[in-house]
């Protein structure tokens, strides 16, 4: 396994209060985050945008932003072609969902339900159109009916905004946000103001298997705020950073997860059909 994918330069963590295989999403070969954690979306790649702008100035020997530059995510994907993801994956940033109290696990509140380095980040209308998400499409059954529940993984896609070039929609899927023909305004508000979605091939998920892994890493978490959380290296008393570079070297050593390949999940959604009815993250 590769040196860069040992190192965590900065990591987000938030409590999970639900969990339905929907947010986040941990099937076919990726983790994606598409829906709830809005802000922290936003965060996210407001943190890659800056770090790219910190990026050019410095190759281009510039002091100050120029006048009229705009840096931007879409400015990013143009101007570092192939090399995009490359870039996101060097600034090694992590996200850590934790258990909450109400979910059916193996181990402990706040034992990590998953872990995922952000190595694509992508617009709604992006996902939607990419071949490589359709699978994260939910199958409507040929009733038309949902399936309220999430005994198939494929009820439990989160690719459900259909989205045109400009990221408008009018079109919101059935799934665990619009469980019914209704539409759920709230819920698309929400997911949508997040205005991107963040995508992993680097993750493992616990979900209903989650147990407390590593106790530093849990007290430096700490979540028992609403939100998220984030841990850098500036915080001389955070042991989170250290935690997960623990967590990940473990799975190295025990060679239990293999990060890198399809291994990523190791349990089912601590939660099914009883508790997703309203469909709230």
């Amino acid at each position: 396994m590769s040196e860069e994918l040992k190192k965590v330069d900065v990591l987000y963590s938030y409590i999970v209060k639900t969990d339905t295989g929907f947010a986040p999403n941990p099937f076919h070969g990726f983790c994606t985050l598409a829906c709830c954690k809005p802000i922290m979306r936003r965060k996210i790649r407001d943190y890659i945008v800056e770090k790219y702008k910190k990026n050019y100035l410095e190759l281009n020997g510039i002091n100050r932003k120029p006048q009229k530059m705009i840096f931007s995510l879409a400015n990013l994907k143009i101007e570092k072609g192939d090399d995009y993801k490359k870039f996101i994956e060097s600034l090694n940033i992590w996200v850590v969902g934790l258990a909450g109290k109400d979910l059916k696990v193996k181990g402990a509140v706040y034992s990590i339900l998953y872990a995922m380095k952000v190595t694509d980040v992508l617009t709604f209308s992006e996902y939607w159109n990419c071949p490589r998400f359709s699978t994260k499409k939910v199958d409507i059954k040929n009733d038309g009916e949902f399936g309220h529940n999430n005994d198939s993984i494929v009820n439990c896609g989160d690719n459900i905004y259909n989205m045109n070039e400009e990221n408008d929609t009018d079109i919101q899927q059935k799934s665990f946000h619009r469980p019914s023909e209704k539409l759920e305004s709230d819920n698309m508000k929400t997911d949508l103001s997040g205005e991107c979605v963040l995508i992993s091939d680097k993750y493992v998920y616990f979900g209903n298997s989650a147990e407390t892994q590593i106790k530093p890493l849990i007290k430096g978490f700490d979540n028992s705020k609403r939100g998220h959380r984030i841990h850098s290296h500036n915080e001389k008393k955070d042991n989170a950073i250290s935690g997960i570079n623990e967590l990940i070297e473990s799975f190295i050593v025990n060679n239990s997860v293999t990060i890198l390949g399809k291994n990523h999940v190791l349990g089912m959604p601590a939660q099914s059909e009883i508790n997703i009815r309203k469909g709230k993250c």
